[in-house]
């Protein structure tokens, strides 16, 4: 798996699902594993891959911001129709990093 493909990681108790884009196409790849885990392994300083939400990790590449308000932010996929929340602990910074990467 090609880290460029992942668009972003969701946490399922003691799986994780893995949303990636392969030449165009939509695929998902269920792994038996924790969220902190997969991150401990992918994110690094030169890693598009970060942490917006306890359930969530997400490529920068992919997102866009959709709302943004004082009490909440809600990112969402440039080319497809999903939605992910962003914690307030995150909101800022994910904010700042999809400003710098439009």
């Amino acid at each position: 798996m090609d880290i460029s493909e992942v668009m972003y990681i969701v946490s399922d108790d003691n799986y994780v699902d893995v949303h990636l884009e392969i030449k165009g196409s939509r695929e998902k790849k269920v792994l038996r594993s924790s969220l902190k885990n997969i991150e401990s392994q992918i994110v690094n300083p030169f890693s598009p891959i970060y942490r917006c939400h306890r359930k969530y990790l997400i490529n920068i590449q992919y997102f866009k911001v959709k709302e943004i308000n004082s009490r909440s932010m809600t990112i969402s996929l440039q080319r497809y129709h999903d939605e992910i929340p962003v914690s307030k602990k995150y909101a800022e910074h994910i904010n700042t990093i999809l400003q710098i990467h439009p």
